[in-house]
C-alpha cells in the first residue's frame, strides 16, 4: 500500500469516527444528566432520612461514613440507601439496648455486634456486666466472636 493510501484510509477512518462521536456524546451526556438528576434527589431523599435519624439520636456521622464508603465502591444509589437505612436501624436498635447514654463509639460498637448476629440479650449482658465503664471494646470484641462462628450467648458469657 502506497503512502498516499494509508493517508487516505487514516482520513477517512477519522471521518467516520468524527461523524459519529458527536451522537454517541450527546446520547452520553443525556444519559449522564438523567443519572446526575436521579443522584441528586436520591441524595435529598437521603439527606432527609439522615438528618430524621440524628434527631432520633443516631450518630449522622456513621451515616454519612456509610454514603462515602458506597460512593467509593461505587455502588448504585438505591443500594448506599439501602445500607444506610439498615445502619441506621441497627443504631436505633443499639440506642434502645444500650440506653440514651450511650456514646457514640458503643452505639456503634452494639450496632457492629448486631450486624455480625449478636442477639439483643447479648448486648444486655455485656452492658451489665461492665455498668460503670465504657463498652465499646466488649461490644467489640462481642462482634468479632460473634463474626467468627462463636454461638451469641457464649460469646457473651
Amino acid at each position: 500500500m502506497s503512502r498516499l493510501h494509508r493517508w487516505l484510509a487514516i482520513g477517512a477512518a477519522a471521518f467516520a469516527v468524527a461523524a459519529v462521536t458527536p451522537g454517541a456524546a450527546v446520547a452520553q451526556s443525556t444519559s449522564r444528566d438523567a443519572a446526575s438528576s436521579s443522584d441528586a434527589l436520591s441524595d435529598a431523599v437521603m439527606r432527609r432520612e439522615i438528618e430524621s435519624a440524628r434527631a432520633r439520636g443516631v450518630p449522622a456521622e456513621r451515616l454519612f461514613a456509610k454514603v462515602r464508603e458506597g460512593r467509593l465502591k461505587r455502588a448504585t444509589p438505591p443500594r448506599i440507601r439501602a445500607a444506610v437505612m439498615a445502619l441506621a436501624t441497627r443504631l436505633d436498635s443499639a440506642r434502645a439496648i444500650l440506653g440514651p447514654d450511650a456514646a457514640t463509639d458503643e452505639l456503634t460498637a452494639g450496632a457492629d455486634a448486631l450486624a455480625a448476629g449478636a442477639s439483643p440479650s447479648a448486648l444486655r449482658t455485656v452492658t451489665a456486666a461492665a455498668p460503670s465503664r465504657p463498652i465499646s471494646a466488649p461490644l467489640g470484641a462481642l462482634a468479632q466472636l460473634v463474626a467468627s462462628g462463636v454461638p451469641t450467648d457464649r460469646a457473651a458469657a
